[in-house]
């Protein structure tokens, strides 16, 4: 994605102390949008690419340089979190985490790079801490320029819209979409079922992994509605070949908790359906 800005005219950096920032970092890129708490608008949001930097190293530098040189950036804010768009994560129900072992638990489950470090988040709703890894001259980058910034894991604003915005009578199941992973996730009277994250390369991956979930939570694909965020859904060959086996599908439209600005495009919204949603349960 390259990069853009949008900036609403309301938005004035001399009350910065009522908005809050909230930061996106994906691999592909570095992310920040302004809630103007007073208001209850996304005033600002803004983009800037970082695909042609192939290092971890060298991305840190670029959000670094970032950090110290856009100007929405140097003043206080209300309250400034970290979205991190990453598929590496793991969720540990309450009783049998224990901080001393989130390191082994993760290595267990997944790769770690020698840069990343490990951060986790304790979710009431289902009784859960997620254990998350972030490379470490990203996140350096980041503490280094707002101290008090608080680190979640996509998947947090994610299960939370699911939990508490989604019909709760009957089992939902949601499919996110990123340019590279999926997660998927099934929900049943505020219980978490089923999540997970997985990387795709073409749309047919996308439809294996959605139907072996349906089969192992034996849900009929013909009736069993899917709740789609993200990315990418727009692409009618996704959308095609989806509704051949699941026939009731929705997209899911931004929250109405907050306005936003009428510069925002429409694509935008659903793109940063999660970074837009992190407010509600921060």
């Amino acid at each position: 994605m390259k990069d853009f800005s949008f900036a609403d005219e309301t938005i004035d950096l001399n009350r910065s102390q009522t908005y809050k920032l909230s930061i996106q970092i994906h691999l592909n890129g570095f992310s920040f949008s302004v809630l103007d708490s007073i208001r209850n608008k996304y005033s600002l949001l803004k983009h800037y690419d970082l695909s042609d930097k192939i290092r971890t190293e060298e991305k840190g530098k670029k959000i670094e340089h970032i950090l110290q040189q856009d100007n929405y950036l140097q003043k206080p804010f209300q309250q400034t979190t970290c979205l991190c768009i990453n598929p590496k994560s793991l969720i540990i129900p309450a009783p049998l985490f224990d901080e001393r072992y989130i390191k082994k638990y993760f290595e267990f489950n997944q790769p770690m790079d020698e840069l990343e470090e490990l951060h986790y988040q304790y979710f009431n709703t289902i009784d859960s801490y997620n254990v998350f890894s972030i490379p470490n001259p990203i996140s350096n980058a980041l503490v280094s320029h707002f101290p008090k910034i608080q680190f979640y894991h996509h998947s947090f604003p994610l299960m939370n819209y699911h939990l508490n915005f989604i019909y709760q009578d009957k089992t939902s199941i949601g499919l996110n979409i990123y340019e590279d992973f999926i997660d998927i996730l099934a929900i049943n009277n505020k219980q978490l079922l089923f999540y997970n994250s997985f990387n795709f390369q073409k749309h047919e991956d996308i439809l294996y992994y959605l139907l072996n979930v349906y089969q192992e939570l034996n849900l009929d694909p013909s009736t069993q509605e899917l709740m789609v965020s993200g990315t990418n859904f727009n692409h009618d060959s996704l959308k095609s070949e989806l509704k051949q086996y699941i026939k009731k599908i929705h997209h899911i439209k931004p929250t109405k908790e907050y306005t936003y600005s009428y510069l925002f495009r429409k694509d935008l919204l659903f793109y940063f359906f999660n970074l837009f949603n992190l407010n509600l349960c921060v």
